[in-house]
């Protein structure tokens, strides 16, 4: 499985570095736009998405009720236009919480429209040779993810 391959090049004798890569597949496996393909990294569960060949991760956490936002459904939403005018948009841009359907924009993790200031916790995504890597630059992040590539590997080294 390719979320098994973690970039080394990020850890140095003393342990990691500022930050550390994880390999989560090939561009191919997340070439479908509007969808969310949800990778887990040991206990932690990340969304990606491709929205006009670009990729965005984030965690499968809402921050209105803590619900599994990525499992969402992705569309648009309808934009805000004079009174009687309806104006539908931003297809493919929009996720949904399924507890609340609270509606964030796949392309910054904010929330929709700006009505409110809390946002999803993001991760880089990096294409490199054909392969995607979620980059994490938390200490906590890059710790559990460091514990999870030498497990994988059957010890350190």
């Amino acid at each position: 499985m390719a979320g098994t391959h973690p970039s080394r090049d990020n850890i140095g004798a003393d342990g990691p570095l500022e930050r550390f890569e994880w390999q989560i597949g090939s561009a191919a496996d997340f070439a479908a736009e509007g969808k969310c393909r949800i990778v887990v990294i040991g206990d932690l569960q990340v969304g990606v998405y491709v929205f006009q060949n670009h990729y965005y991760a984030y965690r499968n956490f809402c921050p209105h009720r803590g619900g599994p936002v990525c499992r969402g459904s992705v569309g648009g939403a309808m934009l805000p236009s004079e009174p009687g005018v309806f104006r539908y948009g931003l297809e493919g841009r929009i996720v949904r919480c399924p507890w609340h359907l609270w509606a964030f924009d796949v392309t910054t993790g904010r929330t929709a429209f700006g009505i409110d200031r809390r946002r999803l916790i993001s991760y880089p995504v990096i294409e490199r040779n054909g392969s995607l890597y979620i980059e994490f630059k938390r200490p906590h992040e890059i710790a559990a993810a460091r514990l999870l590539s030498i497990n994988d590997a059957g010890g350190p080294g």
